[in-house]
């Protein structure tokens, strides 16, 4: 204790400090991901860190977990629906029947209480999170991509 009876403060770092250098700077740019059973590593120079989270739900093989992660990002961070047909690109190569058995089985184990489905008039179906995006909202997002923005080009 010091004298005014409270302990003594933390040393503060002074600017005078010389940083400790990375003994690898070759590695800097490579990234892990760590899977159920499998570490992944890529190289954040030569891959975005989006595309390497595609890659690395598709290796995992977890479509249940690939559909609600894929469905509230494109919900949060765009903010829109995620086209069903979305999952068919790579890497993930998910047929229609598998994103729709995806949801059914997330919606059953109550893991995208917060994910519904909704249609365009042309019939493409579209997926999104309520968290970030009200029914109303999703419905005409998904028109305009489906239907209206194919009109306004």
């Amino acid at each position: 204790m010091s004298e005014s009876g409270y302990p003594p403060a933390p040393p503060q770092e002074t600017s005078n400090q010389i940083p400790e250098e990375d003994p690898h700077p070759e590695f800097a740019h490579i990234r892990l991901l760590m899977g159920a059973e499998s570490y992944y590593l890529y190289d954040d120079s030569a891959m975005t860190d989006a595309y390497a989270r595609w890659a690395f739900l598709a290796a995992e093989d977890d479509p249940v977990a690939t559909f609600i992660e894929c469905v509230r990002e494109e919900s949060s961070v765009y903010p829109r629906p995620m086209a069903r047909e979305s999952l068919a690109n790579d890497p993930f190569r998910m047929k229609a029947e598998a994103v729709e058995a995806a949801f059914a089985e997330a919606r059953a184990q109550g893991r995208a209480d917060d994910i519904e489905r909704v249609e365009a008039s042309n019939g493409d179906v579209y997926f999104y999170s309520t968290t970030y995006l009200t029914p109303r909202r999703a419905q005409a997002l998904a028109e305009w991509d489906a239907v209206e923005r194919i009109r306004n080009v």
